[in-house]
C-alpha cells in the first residue's frame, strides 16, 4: 500500500468515526491501527499477527475486541 493510499484510507475512516458517538480518542486510534493492519498484513489475521505487526501485545487486541463496536454504523457511513 502506498502512502497516498495509507492517507486516503485513514482520512475517510477518521471522518467516519468523528461521525460516529460514544467513540473516544483511544478506541479511535485502536481502530485506526487495526484497520491499516488489517490491509497490510497477507494472509491469516490472528491476534498473535496483530502483536507481531502491530504496536501493541497479543492480549491487548484480544481485551480491546471484547469491547463493543457498532460495525453496522460504520458500514452504513463507509457506504
Amino acid at each position: 500500500m502506498t502512502h497516498r493510499e495509507n492517507s486516503r484510507y485513514k482520512d475517510l475512516t477518521k471522518s467516519i468515526l468523528n461521525k460516529m458517538p460514544n467513540i473516544g480518542k483511544r478506541h479511535n486510534n485502536f481502530i485506526l491501527e487495526v484497520f491499516g493492519l488489517l490491509l497490510s498484513i497477507k494472509g491469516r489475521v490472528n491476534f498473535l499477527s496483530l502483536a507481531r505487526y502491530g504496536n501493541r501485545e497479543e492480549q491487548d487486541y484480544r481485551s480491546r475486541f471484547d469491547k463493543d463496536f457498532d460495525y453496522l454504523s460504520f458500514n452504513t457511513q463507509l457506504a
